[in-house]
């Protein structure tokens, strides 16, 4: 995880600014520290004299600027201030999602119950559980969702959909 500061005196666009002129028209090996390693996160098999490109992007994406090096993107979105953001979207999306990504049929199934804690895949059973009673009577099931979901290809591609590009593409 990097942890970039930023100007607290100083808007979102500004900072998208003042990132962008510390990475644009820069060979890496001219970053500082911080920096240098964000890049290197992004990117893989890069060298001290890739040329990086960063620009602002206008355009109503979830990303606010666009780190290119190589003909290579990568699109991040830059956040401010004292409240942390999440990312929030409807269920049937995430399902959605999910089946995309070929998580077996069975663990989305136990993510609904899991999700509803009610007895149901849909929401409409009587009696909704805690987080707490649904875990201490399903860990065996919570174990196999998470067995499912914890691997590294779906892990990008929820980094790539909740931090970098959002769930509309």
């Amino acid at each position: 995880m990097i942890n970039i500061k930023f100007n607290k005196n100083i808007n979102g666009f500004q900072n998208e600014l003042e990132i962008c002129d510390e990475l644009n028209n820069k060979y890496v090996y001219e970053l500082n520290p911080m920096y240098r390693s964000f890049i290197e996160d992004l990117f893989s098999n890069i060298n001290d004299y890739n040329l990086i490109n960063c620009v602002i992007d206008d355009s109503s994406k979830k990303h606010d600027i666009i780190i290119s090096i190589e003909n290579e993107n990568r699109y991040v979105s830059i956040k401010k201030g004292i409240k942390n953001s999440i990312h929030v979207e409807g269920i049937s999306s995430f399902i959605h999602f999910l089946i995309q990504n070929h998580v077996k049929k069975d663990v989305v199934i136990e993510y609904l119950k899991y999700h509803y804690a009610d007895g149901s895949t849909n929401g409409t059973g009587i009696n909704r559980l805690s987080a707490e009673e649904y875990k201490k009577n399903n860990q065996e099931k919570i174990d196999m969702i998470n067995l499912e979901i914890n691997n590294e290809y779906l892990l990008m591609k929820v980094i790539e959909r909740f931090v970098l590009k959002g769930n509309i593409t």
